[in-house]
């Protein structure tokens, strides 16, 4: 029995090695185009395009235009836009929804907000079924 049956994908037609959670720190608000982040990821995902089959989830305080990509989703989650309220802010339960870990699972998890990354695994390894590897980011 083919268990794809019975769950739901991104994009039926298309079929990916790796999906993938950015989770991201905007500190740039005013103008997210030139966050240095979105800079970042608008280089990274074309060139990984290129080598493997991606889906990428960010969580984004808006809709980035130069990051709709068709195997990008965005996914508005808005955190406090004080660096230092947003480093010590960490919501595992409305993390948790957000990413519908019942539904959606990930290979990889790209956190960008150190603080975090050890709340991230907390969440995913005390409250789901996910493991993924967990890449860390900073400038």
């Amino acid at each position: 029995m083919d268990i794809t049956n019975f769950t739901e994908h991104y994009d039926s037609k298309e079929q990916y090695d790796y999906k993938m959670f950015v989770y991201g720190n905007y500190t740039y608000r005013d103008n997210l185009e030139a966050d240095s982040l979105v800079e970042v990821l608008r280089n990274v995902i074309p060139y990984l395009n290129k080598k493997y089959k991606i889906h990428f989830t960010l969580m984004t305080p808006q809709v980035i235009k130069s990051l709709s990509f068709p195997n990008v989703h965005q996914e508005i989650y808005a955190l406090p836009s004080y660096c230092n309220t947003m480093r010590t802010h960490f919501d595992a339960i409305k993390f948790l929804d957000m990413i519908d870990w019942r539904r959606n699972d990930f290979d990889i998890i790209y956190s960008h907000v150190p603080e975090h990354t050890a709340q991230i695994a907390n969440a995913l390894f005390n409250n789901s079924n996910l493991r993924p590897k967990i890449v860390g980011y900073s400038h």
